[in-house]
């Protein structure tokens, strides 16, 4: 099943030879993020928090596709890629900004955005661990992550994988403008609710 059947996107990305990428698109699978990792206050700075993969998670966390954030009082939030195993770092940095736990050089190097600010306080407004750091797990135990693995056709280089991947991305964030995403604006709809 190709990704744009199921999202009714089409794949704009083209090869230099002038032949279309056209991603397939996996089983989604859909987790509750505390199934895959232990969040809890940060030993060395109470004011941050620690994010530990469970054991479970190694082989989701290896995968590459598309994955989307998610929770039953706000709808989607946020829309991401990984074009390579890299979802233990961004899944976990999702953890640190939705929660509002960034150390300063992260905010600094411009990784926590304005709408992710916005839409971390809106949801800690709604949650227990703005006021007590030790209730992180509570805030989460509603978040969930779909995820879509992706196969590209074969042949492709990995600069070739990513920009199919971004494309995609930014068909489905145009589309639904989620909140707490980049590209979010707020003079069109969005599928992110109470906010």
């Amino acid at each position: 099943m190709k990704i744009f059947e199921v999202l009714g996107l089409p794949v704009k990305s083209q090869r230099s030879d002038g032949r279309r990428l056209t991603p397939t698109l996996g089983s989604r699978q859909i987790y509750k993020i505390l199934d895959l990792a232990t969040v809890s206050p940060s030993k060395k700075d109470a004011r941050f928090v620690t994010v530990k993969w469970k054991p479970t998670s190694k082989n989701i966390l290896r995968q590459k596709g598309v994955y989307i954030w998610m929770h039953p009082d706000f709808g989607i939030f946020y829309v991401g890629i990984a074009s390579r195993d890299n979802l233990n770092q961004r899944w976990g940095s999702h953890l640190f900004k939705l929660l509002g736990r960034t150390p300063d050089w992260y905010v600094k190097a411009g990784f926590y955005t304005k709408q992710w600010r916005e839409f971390a306080e809106k949801f800690l407004e709604k949650g227990f661990s703005k006021m007590d750091v030790n209730s992180v797990s509570k805030d989460l135990e509603k978040v969930r992550v779909a995820f879509y693995p992706i196969e590209m056709p074969e042949g492709l280089t990995p600069e070739e994988y990513k920009k199919g991947l971004e494309d995609l991305e930014d068909r489905i964030v145009q589309r639904w403008n989620p909140r707490a995403q980049g590209k979010y604006s707020k003079d069109r709809p969005s599928v992110t609710r109470n906010v």
